[in-house]
């Protein structure tokens, strides 16, 4: 039986993965404010510079939160970047790759929230119980 749940952590893990991402840019329900001001406004200024366009709220401006939440996101901005410098010069994709890779990393994320999840409830309650599946 372990070796089924061997089997099975790959593919739950891209199903998941693909759920999130799904989720991430197909549905379009509210939003907090705070999502963007919070984490990804900052997180453009850590990538890209003070000069950058970054819209920073009172606390950030006053250095009343934590940066490590939206170094994440920072990390990605800039990875996103340098990939976006290795298309051509006639591909301006910068844009597009820009917008979506929060929420690639956010879809990542979750997942890997989900999967962790199955991986305990198969801990406790056993590879092949309804009960792991449903975790």
């Amino acid at each position: 039986m372990e070796a089924r749940n061997e089997q099975n952590r790959t593919a739950v893990l891209l199903r998941l993965l693909v759920i999130r991402a799904f989720n991430a840019y197909w549905v379009t329900t509210f939003f907090q404010p705070d999502e963007y001001f919070q984490a990804l406004e900052p997180a453009w200024q850590m990538a890209f510079g003070p000069g950058a366009g970054a819209w920073l709220t009172w606390e950030w401006q006053h250095q009343l939160r934590s940066s490590l939440h939206p170094a994440l996101f920072a990390a990605v901005y800039w990875l996103a970047d340098q990939g976006a410098r290795l298309l051509p010069v006639w591909l301006d994709a910068r844009p597009i790759l820009l917008a979506a890779a929060p929420k690639a990393a956010q879809a990542a994320f979750a997942a890997a929230g989900d999967w962790c999840t199955w991986q305990l409830a198969v801990r406790l309650f056993g590879p092949d119980t309804s009960a792991s599946w449903f975790a």
